[in-house]
Parts: C-alpha cells; structure tokens; sequence
C-alpha cells in the first residue's frame, strides 16, 4: 500500500492504476483443472500439439500469461524501475 506525506513524498491527486479481469482461470467451478484443446476436442499442450503425439503435459487454458505481460507494457510506460529488465 502506498502511503503519502513524509519521507512518501507529496500526495498526488490522479495517477493511473492498472486493473484486469481474468477471463479464463484455469480451472472450472468445482475447482478441476481447464485444460487447452484442438478442434477436435483432444488437449494440445503448449505448443499446440496434441499430447497423444507430443508426450507432454496438457497446457492449462487461461489469460494470466496475457494479463502478465499487459502489466509489463503498462508498467515499462509508467516507468516502474523494476520492469526495465523485462
């Protein structure tokens, strides 16, 4: 939480916060794992392959990565200077 006054520094009257809704958790409403599938209905994994070919895991079907990475840009604009290694 950000205090302002003192060693805060001045109060500042409008400034930008950012804000997401997730559309796509992850998982369902009892909790059980949403996993990513082809047009077919078989789970793909990451890369979009279908894990009966690929061998790997199914990729979890939500949006965090994209709010992710909408928090970076916003962030790098803002100036925030733990994001300039991002």
């Amino acid at each position: 939480m950000q205090k302002w006054g003192g060693i805060a520094g001045d109060l500042v009257e409008n400034y930008d916060v950012f804000m997401a809704v997730s559309q796509k958790s992850g998982k369902d409403n009892s909790g059980r794992y949403s996993f990513k599938s082809d047009s077919e209905g078989n789970y793909v994994d990451e890369g979009g392959t279908p894990i009966t070919e690929s061998g790997r895991p199914p990729a979890i079907d939500h949006d965090m990565d994209e709010i992710a990475d909408a928090f970076i840009a916003w962030g790098k604009q803002q100036g925030f200077s733990f994001l300039v290694e991002c």
